[in-house]
């Protein structure tokens, strides 16, 4: 008897870096011979995450084809590729993002005009409701000081949670001392929302949770399906490796970037631990495979540097470590067979 199988697609969040999950859906295309809003039941994407997830499942609503995505993996990978720098200006030495950083002291490194600009760009006045398969965004707000998460299931309950995909994607990505806060009205109510990867960068267990809490809901449905099956995403990681020498005299201003990134990144990988123990005790099977890739050059590694060499670094690690590797191709297609995709 063949199983119906509920499947999540989870991406994390990790700012230019995004170019590497958009590279690992377009192999999966090639493999499963159709776009991947056919293959998944329920998109989840933190921060960079939440626009590949909405990207790729947006109606094409000039098409006069239904289920049509408006945007391919190829145009979404040259979005990062061709647009790294309006979102995130390079330096042409380490020494003027040094002082660019010292200037930030006081704001936000980066303005957020020029990601503003791409989204506008991108989504116009589109809404979640616009995506052809469930959303799940998180963001953090600091009004309520609890995550906010933003889904297709909210907003169709209820009209004031179907807010334009560009104003959710501003929150999703406002990364603490990277971008400014957002400013939104959310179920009638004032919000001010930080990136979701400040609680939760690898959102598989959310999304898991979320599907579980609210199995009867239409959108899910979830009494129909047999089983459940998550394939979560990285960006990569980078393992900093801060010795006592380094930090034990660190005051706040030495520890504000570094808490940022290792409670963005360093609790992604906890996520499959957490996974597991929830299926060993749920009623339902379920199963997760999770694909990363080890950055190890610091200086390419970080998720706002758009210079060339770093976008040429990440390629080369993407397909040496997934594109190019028998070993992680072969566990792919075996996850993807198990989930009835090829």
């Amino acid at each position: 008897m063949t199983k119906n199988i509920f499947k999540i697609i989870s991406i994390d969040g990790g700012g230019i870096r995004g170019y590497a999950p958009v590279s690992l859906i377009q192999y999966i295309q090639s493999r499963t011979k159709t776009a991947i809003h056919n293959s998944f039941d329920l998109f989840a994407g933190t921060s960079t995450g939440a626009i590949i997830c909405t990207a790729l499942t947006l109606s094409d609503k000039k098409s006069i084809i239904s289920n049509r995505r408006k945007y391919t993996a190829s145009k979404l990978k040259k979005l990062y590729s061709n647009n790294a720098t309006q979102i995130f200006p390079a330096f042409k030495t380490k020494g003027a993002k040094n002082l660019n950083w010292l200037f930030s002291f006081n704001k936000p490194e980066y303005d957020n005009s020029g990601l503003r600009a791409l989204l506008e760009e991108y989504y116009e006045n589109e809404k979640i409701s616009s995506c052809l398969k469930p959303i799940y965004v998180p963001t953090f707000d600091l009004i309520n000081n609890k995550p906010l998460i933003f889904t297709s299931r909210a907003a169709y309950e209820f009209g004031p949670k179907n807010l334009k995909l560009t104003e959710i994607l501003m929150a999703a990505t406002a990364a603490p001392t990277y971008f400014q806060s957002r400013e939104l009205i959310y179920d009638s109510l004032p919000k001010n929302c930080i990136d979701g990867g400040i609680v939760l960068n690898n959102p598989a267990l959310g999304a898991l949770i979320e599907v579980l809490e609210y199995q009867k809901h239409p959108v899910y449905n979830l009494e129909k399906f047999d089983e459940i099956k998550i394939l979560s995403i990285g960006t990569g990681i980078f393992k900093k490796n801060i010795t006592r020498a380094e930090s034990k005299n660190w005051g706040w201003y030495s520890w504000t970037r570094p808490v940022i990134d290792i409670s963005m990144f360093g609790t992604s990988e906890m996520i499959d631990d957490q996974i597991k123990t929830i299926a060993k005790n749920c009623k339902i099977p379920i199963s997760h495979e999770r694909f990363n890739i080890s950055l190890t050059n610091k200086n390419f590694s970080g998720m706002d540097n758009s210079h060339p060499l770093a976008i040429q670094y990440l390629k080369d690690e993407i397909n040496s470590q997934w594109l190019q590797n028998p070993e992680e191709l072969k566990r792919l297609d075996k996850f993807l067979a198990e989930m009835k995709l090829i």
